[in-house]
């Protein structure tokens, strides 16, 4: 509306609003009143339509495009009747609309690096553009005069002509005033997917149809599964990713943030985090749109946030010592404590359903293990080696490994057992298999475990005195070094 309005004043400015009456649909058509009809009134009665075009696409079947094919009829009626002129004039940003697209006009000719100046440079510009040649200039003053034709020929008091090309100036001045206002650029870095299925296909047991579709938008979404970012079917992601260590989490993550949406339910679980293919990443993926058609078609907006990590501050060797005793802390409080709420003991307590949720937080917990130790330069043995003794490390690398792959397996046979709707006898064995995995793990890596925290916090021990011994040093030397000017003097 504010591009209408410099047109108006700019033309109320050049012609006057005696003789040439300049109309404008936002403020003239009065509420309660059926709008075709007084467009067709205002039409009829117009010499010169103006259409200012922004770019920005209106219903074919909306007002302008009705208005203009209305004065198509009056400029049709006009020329069979020898009547006054009867002009479209259209005025636009880049292009005329296709309905005008025929018709004489002029663009404002303002670029993108136009904007970018200042309204200084811009004045500048229009002072070596616009002049008599500038092809509003000429339109104003082919109209001014028929206006003083109209006083000529109505005995008017004659009225000192304004310049048009001051008018056109400050109109084209206003626009670019405007256009500073609006969106240069809009960036989008969040990582999106679409998920696209049909409504009765979706169910809230946590599975998605085979037919669903992936759809990436924003940047990056699939990038962070290793795929291509072109439109999936999800039978095809989940196949691509199967034999991925991280594969099964990223498929149930997925689909259980899309099932909790589905009613009955009315908790949206936004607690989901997955682990980027290549480990260096951690996302956590927020539904931010459950979009229903009448046709039975269901969209799922889903956004790929990446987890904030704490920045490092001091020594390296100091904050690697940190990151590892916080990492092997971590899987001790998960693995081998008693009251850990994946110890053997709880999960027996657990029905099967509660034991497929905690075999899903288990996943995701390792993965994260994972990804922190991976970012952290953790996940080789030679830096752990710069922190405890070499053959620990080898140990626990040699014991924890087929642990590691058992346990993922496992896993993925829950999972996929509930999916596939297997009998509670076959979930109930493989809660009993992982309870007696998980009782192995914590009878041979607890010592382990044991051991390398005491190592690590001798080093720190370690650290802290040769500081305070380096700190001591360094203030006895000022010390010698103050007595001895002080002596000189």
């Amino acid at each position: 509306m504010a591009i209408a309005d410099a047109i108006e004043k700019c033309l109320k400015d050049s012609l006057g609003n005696t003789l040439a009456e300049v109309f404008v649909d936002k403020s003239s058509l009065r509420a309660g009143v059926d709008y075709p009809a007084q467009l067709e009134k205002q039409l009829e009665q117009t010499h010169v339509l103006i259409v200012a075009y922004t770019g920005v696409e209106k219903p074919s079947h909306g007002f302008t495009g009705y208005e203009i094919g209305f004065y198509r009829g009056v400029q049709a009626k006009s020329s069979l009747k020898n009547d006054q002129l009867r002009l479209i004039v259209p005025m636009f940003l880049d292009s005329p609309p296709d309905t005008v697209s025929t018709k004489q006009g002029f663009g404002f000719n303002i670029k993108k690096d136009t904007l970018q100046g200042s309204e200084e440079d811009y004045r500048k510009i229009l002072n070596t553009t616009v002049g008599k040649e500038h092809p509003a200039v000429r339109f104003l003053e082919a109209m001014q005069d028929i206006v003083e034709e109209i006083r000529k020929a109505g005995d008017f008091p004659k009225a000192d002509r304004v310049d048009a090309s001051d008018c056109v100036k400050d109109m084209l001045l206003r626009v670019f005033r405007y256009l500073k206002t609006t969106v240069e650029e809009t960036i989008r870095p969040q990582k999106k997917l679409l998920i696209q299925t049909e409504n009765a296909a979706v169910s809230s047991d946590g599975q998605l149809p085979k037919n669903a579709n992936i759809c990436p938008e924003g940047g990056g979404g699939l990038n962070i599964f290793g795929l291509p970012e072109t439109e999936i079917p999800w039978e095809t992601f989940c196949a691509k990713v199967q034999d991925h260590k991280f594969g099964p989490s990223w498929r149930d993550a997925i689909a259980t943030v899309v099932a909790s949406s589905i009613c009955p339910q009315t908790d949206i679980d936004n607690n989901q985090i997955v682990v980027s293919h290549d480990e260096r990443s951690a996302y956590r993926i927020i539904l931010t749109a459950d979009a229903r058609y009448y046709d039975g078609r269901r969209e799922f907006s889903l956004y790929f946030v990446e987890t904030l990590r704490p920045k490092d501050f001091g020594n390296r060797e100091t904050t690697l010592l940190l990151k590892g005793l916080e990492i092997v802390c971590r899987f001790r409080f998960m693995y081998l404590e008693e009251f850990s709420e994946f110890a053997g003991r709880t999960l027996l307590l657990l029905n099967l359903d509660q034991f497929v949720d905690e075999a899903k937080k288990l996943l995701r917990e390792l993965n994260l293990l994972r990804r922190d130790a991976q970012a952290a330069g953790l996940d080789k043995p030679n830096v752990w080696g710069a922190l405890v003794d070499w053959e620990i490390i080898t140990k626990m690398s040699n014991t924890w490994r087929p642990f590691d792959d058992e346990l993922r397996s496992l896993v993925s046979e829950v999972l996929a057992a509930r999916r596939g709707e297997e009998p509670k006898e076959t979930v109930g064995k493989l809660r009993k298999r992982m309870v007696e995995l998980l009782a192995s793990i914590e009878a041979s890596i607890r010592p382990l475990n044991g051991e390398l925290i005491g190592q690590m916090i001798a080093k720190f021990q370690i650290l802290i005195k040769d500081e305070q011994s380096l700190r001591t040093k360094t203030e006895d030397k000022q010390t010698t070094r103050k007595g001895t000017i002080t002596t000189s003097m």
